[in-house]
């Protein structure tokens, strides 16, 4: 991080020694290990006297734990407006208000607190970590799982604060898991890869363009990525909905798969075959034993073929009757599409533009 400007006592936990390195471009703890980016309070907090212990004392705040409540203040109130955040959402999330202060609880993966959060309105520094006590030693959160009655499933966004996770849970109603800072844990990663491959969990990562840590990502706003995630849902259902032999007429099977790239954010032109490109693949998978796997399953043609198809001697015969094989009449006209199918593929297409 660069030349040491000072050391000092650590807001974010009940520090007696100085604990805190403030470096030319951010700073990091040595007692509860917090690490981030460089603020002007804290670069005043370096030349300023020793912070007084009931301003960094942690358990005092615990202790007043039931004098918060849903009951904000215009300047709360403000606080989440500024934020696009609804005060029910709020709610939802057990954020609760006292004293120009709100107060949210952090678990763990396991559903377990782990703590408490509080964020000052209206002072610096913004945010302070509560701990639990474990086995007689004091024991800081390094993430939320936000809303942990919710299960993680398909999606999960990882964010740097719950407020970011309040705004993910209204755009998309996808769970969220907040590291409390820009710095990812290790111990977290670990969690974040079984629990990807258990449930085939994909992990969406939204940080603020300024944000400095561990991973360098380009911030991405929720409603252009969510809507390329719900476009490509939709073009798969078009795509399974295609198999069905009185729809498949309907649907441009290219357009589609074009389509599905770009809402991937694939490129098109390096993955999905033009007509032209189609037509060599399909001859290439034809050579390769394809024709003769169809062949196969078509079964073999006799010396007394009557379907003309050439797989065997002329001979004699009696001709095909209607309904028969090899019968080349006009047949009755192919089955059309019921209305509910028609409804449906008229919804997905509306949905997919």
């Amino acid at each position: 991080m660069g030349k040491v400007i000072a050391m000092t006592k650590c807001p974010f936990h009940g520090d007696t020694d100085p604990s805190l390195a403030i470096y030319e471009n951010g700073y990091y703890c040595f007692g509860c290990h917090k690490s981030g980016k460089l603020e002007q309070w804290m670069i005043d907090l370096a030349h300023q006297k020793p912070v007084s212990q009931s301003s960094i004392n942690t358990i005092s705040v615990a202790k007043n734990v039931e004098q918060y409540t849903y009951i904000y203040s215009q300047l709360a109130i403000k606080f989440f407006e500024d934020r696009q955040i609804l005060t029910t959402t709020a709610e939802e999330f057990g954020c609760k208000y006292n004293d120009n202060k709100l107060l949210i609880e952090t678990w763990d993966m396991a559903a377990n607190l782990s703590g408490r959060q509080i964020r000052f309105l209206n002072r610096k520094p913004k945010y302070r970590l509560v701990p639990v006590v474990r086995h007689k030693t004091k024991v800081y959160p390094t993430y939320t799982r936000c809303l942990p009655e919710e299960e993680i499933k398909d999606y999960c966004f990882i964010v740097e604060s719950v407020y970011d996770a309040m705004r993910m849970w209204q755009g998309t109603g996808f769970p969220s898991v907040a590291i409390l800072g820009t710095n990812i844990k290790t111990s977290l990663l670990m969690q974040l890869s079984i629990l990807s491959k258990l449930r085939n969990t994909t992990f969406i990562i939204y940080f603020d363009p300024d944000a400095k840590g561990d991973l360098e990502v380009k911030a991405r706003g929720t409603e252009s990525l969510m809507k390329n995630e719900v476009r490509s849902q939709r073009l798969l259902q078009l795509l399974q909905i295609s198999s069905n032999p009185n729809l498949a007429a309907f649907v441009k099977l290219p357009v589609v798969l074009r389509e599905l790239a770009q809402a991937m954010d694939l490129d098109a032109e390096k993955f999905i075959n033009d007509e032209r490109e189609a037509m060599i693949q399909a001859e290439i998978i034809k050579a390769s034993g394809g024709g003769a796997q169809q062949q196969q399953q078509a079964g073999p043609l006799g010396a007394m073929d009557p379907s003309g198809g050439g797989g065997g001697n002329i001979g004699v015969g009696t001709a095909p009757q209607p309904g028969e094989q090899g019968f080349s009449a006009a047949r009755e006209p192919a089955e059309q599409p019921s209305g509910d199918e028609a409804q449906q593929l008229a919804a997905l297409l509306r949905g997919a533009q």
